[in-house]
């Protein structure tokens, strides 16, 4: 599958003449799949979870007892000979596999049904323009929403597949997939290309838990929504905003001329589900009710796994530096 440019980038527009940079991807192994292109469609996420009955499983007890096992395999041949182990994502069929839309953001204590029914979610008001992304948010979130869609219809009309899943073309970035879920060199080299999986995304999505929003208090996630905003901003010179000619039936005015311009901010390419799943579906939390949880928010006093983690971390957020949030 190929990938359509990202939505906002850092890269030279031909328009504004505004100039950028983009960090190179460190080289991987020849024969290795880049991170960035190892996304899955919901199809894949929803073909998984209905056939293993994950809905409400956590997402720990799903790598632990699933995902590891599967994808180290069983002996086979006479002596037995034990086969390399894998990454999910290599067992899912080929044509549900290719190059990341939106990276996915959750925490492994929440349940996996949540991840994917949130997801499920999210992409469906993405490609139908719902949500945050209809009219009346700003020009540039319809915007947004139209550019996916236009994908989606265009993968969907060259596949020549129909699903019931809507933006089921799209691929989403799910770190028990896509990473090496069996320590040692190959893990470390997958968790140092984290960044460039970010970098190549249009969309972070964050899945929040409701009401205790665990999320928020994992500092793997917490990175993740730092690292969004700082992928966003980096650039040679100051890019606070990228012109974009589009249709003005998506900037609201009335006018003879056919096409307009708006601007598309950075900082429009986070976003979030919170709430809960009851198996399969999706349900939002009401946010005045998440207000006080999400306002205590402390990347200090996040949680992390691992204690050697957690340092590496720290040490990432603290030499962040953002236009808009400041050092930090």
């Amino acid at each position: 599958v190929v990938r359509p440019p990202p939505l906002v980038t850092n890269i030279m527009d031909p328009k504004t003449k505004r100039k950028g940079s983009v960090r190179k991807v460190p080289p991987m192994p020849p024969g290795v799949v880049p991170l960035h292109h190892r996304g899955v469609s919901l199809e894949a996420l929803h073909a998984f979870t209905y056939q293993h009955q994950l809905w409400d499983k956590p997402t720990w007890w799903v790598v632990e007892n699933v995902i590891k096992r599967e994808t180290i395999g069983e002996p086979r041949g006479f002596p037995p000979v034990q086969p390399p182990p894998k990454r999910y994502y290599e067992m899912v069929d080929p044509e549900e596999v290719g190059a990341v839309d939106i990276y996915v953001s959750h925490c492994w204590q929440n349940k996996w049904g949540l991840l994917v029914s949130a997801a499920t979610n999210f992409v469906e008001d993405l490609v139908k323009g719902q949500q945050e992304f209809a009219q009346g948010h700003g020009a540039a979130l319809p915007y947004v929403s139209h550019r996916f869609r236009e994908v989606a219809e265009k993968r969907a009309k060259k596949s020549g597949t129909e699903s019931k899943v809507p933006g089921v073309e799209l691929r989403l970035f799910v770190d028990c997939f896509a990473v090496w879920q069996h320590g040692g060199e190959e893990w470390k080299r997958d968790m140092m290309q984290l960044p460039t999986v970010i970098e190549a995304c249009s969309i972070t999505l964050a899945v929040i838990d409701a009401p205790n929003a665990l999320t928020l208090s994992r500092l793997w996630c917490l990175w993740e929504m730092i690292a969004t905003v700082q992928t966003f901003e980096r650039g040679d010179t100051p890019l606070d905003l990228l012109e974009v000619n589009v249709p003005l039936s998506f900037t609201g005015k009335d006018t003879a001329n056919p096409f307009g311009t708006i601007e598309l901010k950075p900082h429009h390419v986070f976003h979030a589900r919170v709430g809960h799943n009851e198996v399969d579906k999706f349900v939002p939390a009401d946010p005045v009710a998440m207000k006080d949880v999400v306002t205590k928010v402390n990347v200090r006093t996040a949680k992390c796994s691992a204690p050697e983690d957690q340092k590496a971390i720290m040490a990432l957020c603290e030499a962040v530096d953002t236009k808009r949030y400041g050092k930090g």
